[in-house]
């Protein structure tokens, strides 16, 4: 089946809408399979296990980010491939960008799993031995399954690129489907622990990579022989796109390790609590983290198309609804605060970490205009402007505002830092992507449109 360019046309707050919920629904869904992993873990009882996936997830979430990282190049060349017209173009890009992104992800696994040892006692430097070979088993089964996480985003990248967001979105939903069914029974029923939620993980991402595949080929063609096409031809400008691209998601898991590295030292309740913390930021803020991929499509086709006036459009509506989005959010989390220490079975201290964050939510108005602006950095040939957006906000700030916050203000200081850094930068953010689309509208500033 063949796809026309969907977003050239018609209202640009609808494709926002549809692309960004869709996604978020996705995405959301993604992290609501490590969501549900810690929920049934914490019904353990035990703090040094919830513990330990804060340390896992701290070194998991920066494989993910890769991964993640690695559509950014496939909606960038797939979507303007899309909006001149170039069907097949599209399909070649489609392929290469999954050989690519899979080859690079086993390489970036095989490298993690050589360093774990250091990477688990780097993070987790305070904590008890108990709490660290947790976090040891965990990651031993769950990092050899990267790749195939970066296959099924890939191929919900590439969908999304053409303007299919429900089966997008379905790529993603089918993983936490089968880590609903399958979390509770290995977890419990079983009594396997960290061990559980690591199969659990593994099997829901091979059947996201297995449908996505069997969206791209057999519902919609959108891939190309491998046989057809010549692989090295697509290198430099796919990595022209992912080097940066991954520098700039690189940045948020080492801003998270300095966080985790910080609250170990409050101790292992402290240490628990921001493992509920962080999961319930993503889960939360799907819609936000989202905003990146889901426009990126969008951006793409119309700057494809030659419509400027379009892609300016989609930049200032995209600012506005990230930051209706994160508004209403916050005012959901207000009302389920009361529930969550009870839900996750948090002591006193623990909680005090989510609940500072959940007071603090509204700041996400600032992050959101991060990702609009790294949709239009990434798609529009200037990937270079969110790297160095995103390391000034997750090292250079981060580092010195949460050693003073924390130093005054212990634990939740940790998670106050993070709201100073989100307005900060998303206020910077929001200035210089306005400036860059404006000049791009002017016909300023020209990105090549006939060769990807």
């Amino acid at each position: 089946m063949q796809s026309t360019a969907r977003f050239v046309e018609g209202s640009i707050m609808r494709h926002i809408v549809i692309m960004t919920m869709t996604s978020a629904l996705g995405l959301t869904f993604t992290f609501f399979i490590d969501f549900l992993s810690l929920f049934w873990l914490s019904k353990l009882a035990d703090s040094a296990i919830t513990a330990s996936i804060a340390i896992a997830g701290a070194i998991m979430f920066l494989t993910i980010s890769f991964s993640i990282a690695f559509m950014i190049p496939a909606v960038a060349l797939v979507s303007r491939a899309v909006g001149r017209g170039e069907t097949e173009t599209a399909r070649q890009h489609a392929t290469a960008s999954l050989i690519l992104s899979s080859s690079a992800l086993f390489a970036i696994a095989a490298l993690v799993l050589i360093f774990l040892n250091p990477l688990i006692n780097y993070v987790g430097a305070d904590e008890s031995q108990a709490v660290l070979d947790y976090a040891r088993r965990f990651l031993y089964i769950v990092l050899p399954s990267i790749p195939f996480f970066t296959i099924a985003m890939t191929a919900s990248a590439v969908l999304r690129a053409h303007g299919f967001a429900m089966h997008s979105m379905y790529v993603t939903l089918l993983g936490g489907a089968i880590a609903m069914i399958l979390d509770p029974l290995l977890i419990i029923y079983f009594d396997w622990s960290v061990i559980g939620a690591a199969i659990a993980i593994v099997i829901a991402r091979l059947g996201m990579t297995l449908y996505g595949l069997s969206l791209l080929i057999i519902k919609h063609n959108l891939l190309a022989p491998i046989g057809d096409i010549k692989l090295n031809g697509f290198v430099a400008p796919f990595f022209a796109i992912a080097i940066p691209a991954i520098l700039t998601q690189a940045s948020s898991p080492v801003g998270n390790i300095i966080l985790t590295r910080q609250i170990a030292k409050f101790g292992e309740e402290a240490l628990a609590g921001f493992a509920v913390n962080f999961r319930l930021m993503l889960l939360a803020f799907g819609g936000v983290f989202a905003l990146s991929g889901a426009i990126g499509g969008i951006i793409g086709q119309n700057y494809g198309a030659g419509k400027l006036d379009r892609v300016r459009e989609t930049y200032l509506k995209a600012i506005g609804f990230g930051a209706i989005y994160s508004l209403a959010t916050w005012i959901l989390l207000i009302i389920l605060r009361p529930f969550v220490a009870d839900i996750f079975s948090l002591s006193e201290q623990a909680s005090r970490i989510p609940d500072a964050f959940i007071w603090t939510a509204w700041h996400f108005v600032f992050v959101s205009a991060i990702f609009v602006s790294n949709a239009a950095f990434n798609t529009l040939g200037r990937p270079i402007y969110s790297t160095g957006i995103n390391w000034f906000r997750d090292v250079l700030l981060t580092y010195p505002i949460v050693l003073f916050m924390a130093g005054m203000m212990g634990d939740v200081g940790v998670v106050y830092a993070q709201v100073v850094v989100g307005i900060l930068t998303g206020i910077l953010a929001a200035y210089i992507g306005w400036n860059y689309i404006a000049k791009i509208a002017r016909g300023e500033v020209t990105v090549e449109r006939k060769h990807s």
